[in-house]
């Protein structure tokens, strides 16, 4: 097996017990499994190059997974890798750091079953995160604020918030990667394959609207069955506003068909308590009139204000209170020059602002809390 100097690079420390760090983008990192993400790692590497009976096809020349060959990864290798594990139970972790400045932006550990996967991690400025995915519905999260809990529902597939959707598939279909070379002799079989090099212009992984710039280095290794068993790769790329930021990100999975998972207890709760909104346009098309006719945001939320029909400009405004049932908010432009623009709030009457823009056209409003919806949204068209 071919051990590169990338693995040194890639290392990140850990700490037994419960680990903290708090993230550039929003979350901090806990975990409360002992050892060292090295340690974390190696054992993913030998989980990956053990024969697991629920992952290995009829004996034979292994042949690669559509989406592998010789000239290296397709992009729809994500989504075979989607069919292969619906039915697959096995853990994912991983984490992504800012490597100037050494702040964690991401840490997300998985446990998933037959279609259904619960996750864990931590908000900076927030509290820690449980998010119970379903086999068939929606996702459904709570968090613990202030010593009591907020609620959501969001509707994001279970496969694209295990296996990053913003994140791989950036990186399978922009990177040049080698032919694979098989990393072990036993079924399934496994192959690695690594790039040093951009080969295509794709968008910055993760949320960002920049561009994927140049990686210092990245290996994968996928299965027979096409299931990505761990991704790594340190890469350099620019957001929005032409910033340039490394990145180091790690996937691991591991524990394939040891896993059993039921749906948590605090599920019913959340469906009962989760925030429920209606919205509508005032009448001279300055104003979305939202009320919050169930449940409670905490202080900090956001609320986008999306035109339709694709999206393409947005009006974000945050709350700095608790928002509970009957409330009724009223969110105005304050600024409409570009894709991104900046909103207030009006609590329970229009802010004394002037006039703000008029907003022609129709819009989907949906609350936020971070990266987490706290409903899927409501749809709104202008007044007739």
């Amino acid at each position: 097996m071919r051990r590169r100097a990338l693995l040194g690079v890639l290392a990140v420390g850990g700490t037994a017990g419960c680990l903290r760090l708090e993230g550039g983008d929003g979350t901090t990192a806990r975990t409360g499994t002992a050892g060292t993400a090295e340690d974390a790692v190696e054992t993913a590497t030998a989980t990956a190059t053990e024969a697991d009976p629920e992952t290995t096809t009829e004996r034979g020349d292994p042949t690669y997974p559509f989406g592998l060959s010789d000239d290296g990864v397709e992009s729809y290798l994500y989504s075979t890798c989607q069919t292969a594990v619906s039915e697959l139970s096995y853990r994912a972790e991983y984490t992504k750091v800012d490597v100037e400045s050494g702040t964690q932006n991401w840490h997300r550990e998985y446990e998933a079953s037959d279609g259904a996967a619960l996750g864990h991690w931590n908000r900076k400025d927030g509290g820690p995160v449980d998010a119970y995915h379903p086999a068939d519905g929606d996702m459904l999260w709570r968090e613990e604020v202030d010593g009591g809990y907020t609620f959501g529902l969001s509707r994001r597939p279970t496969f694209q918030e295990i296996f990053w959707s913003e994140e791989f598939q950036p990186l399978l279909r922009g990177l040049a990667w080698s032919a694979p070379e098989r990393v072990n002799d036993d079924r399934p079989a496994v192959w690695e394959v690594t790039a040093d090099s951009v080969a295509e212009t794709v968008r910055s992984p993760g949320h960002s609207e920049g561009e994927l710039k140049s990686v210092e280095g990245a290996q994968l290794h996928v299965d027979e069955n096409g299931v990505i068993r761990r991704l790594q790769t340190v890469y350099v790329s620019s957001d929005q506003r032409g910033n340039v930021r490394r990145k180091r990100f790690r996937f691991v999975l591991s524990d394939v068909g040891a896993v059993s998972l039921d749906a948590p207890s605090w599920v019913d709760t959340a469906r009962e308590r989760r925030p429920q909104f209606s919205a509508r346009l005032t009448d001279d098309r300055k104003y979305v009139r939202l009320t919050l006719e169930s449940g409670s945001m905490a202080p900090g939320s956001r609320i986008s204000v999306f035109q339709l029909p694709e999206r393409q400009r947005k009006y974000v405004a945050r709350t700095d209170r608790e928002v509970s049932a009957g409330d009724v908010l009223y969110i105005h432009a304050q600024t409409d020059s570009g894709k991104f623009n900046d909103a207030g709030i009006g609590y329970g009457q229009r802010s004394a602002v002037g006039t703000p823009p008029t907003l022609d056209e129709a819009y989907h409003v949906v609350a936020f809390r971070r990266d987490t919806k706290y409903d899927p949204g409501v749809d709104v068209a202008p007044p007739g």
